[in-house]
């Protein structure tokens, strides 16, 4: 994974980017099109949707996502999540709680996330990271009551923000 993260400039964003993609990666792993996801075919967590625009955004043409490069993928994490996140500014703990929500409910679905999060006025450090996860479950929990279908994710979601929890309690950067 690391090869894939080096390049000329910004290289503490991309090797803090490693230690978020490190934990995520293990959750959006292989090829997976689900009827139930509403986010259709999906590889390593980007859509077609998402992939399809960031090829045209590059002038390539078209392309499944079932065939995405890992180099690809940094890139995509790092432009669509890490950086519009503002991960880049954030210590670890809440850097890779922010990445990984991003990356799971999508920018607006963070940006809710952490509205319920950031009802006080600490913003950094472990106990902020603690109050995004425990946004997480509930906003999952919102999600499942209005839409049912849903349910069959829960298992994997609980388990999902479990291992985020018990991973930012030790990450660094």
């Amino acid at each position: 994974m690391e090869d894939a993260l080096q390049g000329p400039g910004n290289e503490i964003v991309k090797g803090r980017l490693s230690v978020g993609l490190s934990f995520t990666l293990t959750w959006e792993g292989g090829f997976v099109d689900n009827p139930a996801d509403p986010g259709g075919a999906t590889n390593k967590g980007i859509t077609q949707a998402v992939y399809s625009d960031y090829l045209k955004r590059s002038a390539r043409p078209p392309w499944h996502v079932k065939d995405i490069k890992l180099t690809e993928v940094v890139d995509i994490y790092r432009l669509r999540y890490w950086l519009p996140a503002g991960c880049d500014v954030c210590d670890a703990p809440v850097a890779v709680a922010r990445f990984d929500t991003a990356v799971n409910f999508g920018l607006g679905g963070l940006r809710e996330i952490l509205h319920i999060a950031t009802a006080t006025n600490n913003h950094s450090g472990l106990p902020a990271a603690i109050r995004i996860v425990a946004a997480r479950r509930a906003h999952r929990s919102s999600l499942i009551l209005h839409n049912p279908k849903l349910s069959v994710f829960r298992k994997g979601w609980a388990n999902r923000d479990n291992a985020l929890d018990a991973y930012i309690r030790v990450v660094k950067f």
